[in-house]
């Protein structure tokens, strides 16, 4: 079992330390507050939309491997507009005013 956490607009920071060598990033991670997600117990990070995912297969794809799961959980805050990294830059989406 394993989570995907979506980080919203506010996150970019948070971003760019999953974008640090690996020794560095797993020092970083340790101390980032997360909760057991209510489906499978994986963590996800507070406050971030998620996925809890049970394994399915991997696939290798040059130097990548592209997991694939099965989504048995997810949720959100439907008040908060997700972080995006696209064309080497970070955008976040603005919610529309109705």
């Amino acid at each position: 079992m394993w989570a995907v956490s979506v980080l919203d607009g506010g996150g970019e920071d948070l971003a760019r330390i999953f974008a640090r060598p690996e020794e560095e990033r797993r020092r970083s991670l340790r101390s980032l507050p997360t909760e057991p997600g209510a489906a499978t117990g994986a963590a996800v990070l507070d406050g971030a939309a998620w996925l809890e995912c049970r394994y399915h297969q991997h696939v290798v794809t040059g130097d990548h491997v592209l997991v694939i799961g099965e989504v048995v959980g997810l949720g959100a805050d439907s008040t908060r507009s997700p972080l995006v990294f696209l064309h080497g830059g970070f955008h976040r989406f603005e919610r529309e005013q109705v």
